[in-house]
């Protein structure tokens, strides 16, 4: 069976996820009820957004906000507590 990942804002918004207009996701792995993909945003490839930590006896899993126009290059790991934006030449995105 092969992976069509034309349909993956619409699978993830079925599991939870607040996916913007515009906003496009490869292959991504996150916990879909905690992220939050603002407009235009881009994750590539083998992303991984959030997720949680582990110490002390408790587990830590917050929302996590990609922030619009942003992206998240292949392979690449946004932590918990980490605010992605965009800036570009002209304007900045929040």
């Amino acid at each position: 069976m092969a992976f069509d990942a034309s349909c993956e804002e619409i699978r993830l918004r079925a599991l939870g996820a607040r996916i913007g207009a515009g906003a496009e996701v490869s292959t991504a792995v996150m916990i879909p009820q905690l992220t939050d993909v603002r407009v235009g945003a881009f994750l590539a490839d083998d992303t991984m957004i959030g997720g949680y930590e582990l110490g002390g006896g408790w587990m830590k899993a917050p929302r996590v906000k990609v922030g619009k126009r942003s992206f998240v290059g292949n392979s690449e790991m946004a932590q918990i507590a980490v605010l992605i934006l965009c800036v570009h030449i002209h304007h900045r995105c929040l």
